[in-house]
């Protein structure tokens, strides 16, 4: 086990924090803090100004931007500026050449309800950790973050972006890129000459994506609470390593051509308007898990998802589906059914072809299970086109929305 020590002093720089900002100070070097250091860490609150030496990692904290030209900050590896406390007046500082030459030793950078403008930022070859948080940036221009050759994490969130400039992470290699919470309409190249492996761009107002606007080395890509209609074939084309898609909660009404996403293992894409599904999923070879919940699909055949060995967990639950085609029943699928408004004389067929193959998610049993809620619509014959009176589909949904939760909790992640 590492020696560590744990040194407390008096610092001119925080003769003004309150608690509070004690509090949230501490919160923030958890981050940076190894686990077994939270108990010495905890200790540091009943001081109003602190500096702790957690191994070799030093951590100075500033109210304001100010601050750090008024102090010698050049050793300090761990910064934080601001808190999450409320300003009364709207953030209005610039982060410029000067002021960043300041922190050229510094190795993890927080800022914190402060910024306004962000210049072209100088050489930095220190800098691993980048975080941005509540400020009011309304535009990263271009190859803005470009020189920190040492950059691995940039998190932007929640700073009333609304524009990305060209290449602003050029030629850099990203473990992690969150720009989740802003007011993005479009991505367009802010990620040309970049290597990034997760992207987070959730809780955006994205409507529009260019040609291959993302970087070919993405792993993992989130894009969910936007307003996305359609999914055009280049959008993802290059994107040979991606693990995971994410595009929940969107405004998609059909999912087209993604056969490009050879490795992808898990396609999120609940709550949605799909209304019908024919894209064959069973040509994705390593496709581990689907989600189609909470959409609109009323048409489907289990073909699209099936497959000879081993098949992808698919959640159907809460669509409008009132029966489902097993052209080849003996091909596999683990599927989740839950919510649907099936015509009861279909699903008693459905109940002996999943029983007999095998083809239902255990989740679904657990739901089932409950006793007092509808598994059915009771409407006549399942053969030819089936009918359901709109408001029996409505009020059938209503009365099983009460476990919807329990959908929501089912563990899909293998």
């Amino acid at each position: 086990m590492h020696h560590v020590t744990l040194k407390l002093y008096y610092f001119i720089a925080f003769s003004d924090l309150s608690q509070q900002h004690v509090i949230s100070a501490v919160e923030n070097m958890l981050v940076f803090c190894k686990a077994k250091y939270v108990l010495l860490l905890v200790v540091t609150l009943v001081f109003k100004k602190i500096l702790c030496i957690c191994e070799d990692s030093h951590i100075v904290i500033c109210d304001d931007i100010t601050d750090i030209k008024d102090n010698e900050t050049t050793p300090w590896l761990h910064v934080q500026i601001g808190s999450l406390e409320k300003r009364v007046e709207s953030p209005n500082h610039v982060l410029n050449r000067s002021l960043f030459f300041t922190l050229s030793r510094t190795r993890f950078l927080t800022i914190i309800n402060q910024l306004r403008l962000i210049s072209r930022l100088p050489e930095h070859r220190h800098l691993r950790y980048l975080n941005f948080y509540g400020n009011n940036i309304l535009e990263i221009s271009d190859n803005t973050f470009s020189r920190m050759y040492l950059l691995k994490e940039a998190y932007l969130k929640n700073n009333n972006i609304q524009h990305l400039g060209r290449e602003i992470f050029q030629n850099l290699t990203l473990d992690v890129v969150d720009l989740s919470r802003n007011r993005i309409q479009s991505i367009r190249s802010g990620f040309y000459n970049t290597k990034i492996k997760w992207l987070l761009l959730n809780h955006n107002k994205i409507n529009y994506l260019g040609f291959e606007p993302f970087p070919p080395s993405l792993q993992q890509l989130e894009l969910n609470d936007n307003l996305l209609e359609t999914i055009e074939h280049e959008y993802f084309r290059n994107l040979r390593s991606l693990k995971e898609l994410y595009l929940e909660n969107n405004r998609l009404t059909t999912i087209s051509n993604i056969l490009d996403l050879k490795n992808i293992q898990f396609l999120h894409f609940a709550y949605n308007n799909i209304q019908e599904v024919h894209f064959r999923f069973d040509q994705l070879p390593k496709l581990e898990f689907l989600d189609l919940g909470f959409n609109s699909i009323h048409n489907v055949t289990t073909d699209v998802f099936s497959a000879v060995k081993s098949a992808p967990i698919v959640v159907l639950s809460f669509n409008k589906l009132s029966n489902m085609v097993f052209e080849h029943p003996e091909r596999k699928t683990d599927l989740v059914l839950f919510g649907n408004p099936w015509i009861c004389e279909c699903w008693f067929k459905i109940e002996k072809i999943i029983s007999k193959h095998h083809h239902q998610q255990t989740c679904d049993f657990k739901i089932f299970d409950k006793g007092q809620i509808p598994l059915c619509i009771e409407g006549g014959q399942c053969s030819g086109t089936l009918v359901v009176a709109r408001n029996d589909i409505d009020n059938y949904l209503k009365v099983v929305s009460v476990v919807q939760d329990d959908v929501k909790r089912c563990n899909f992640r293998l």
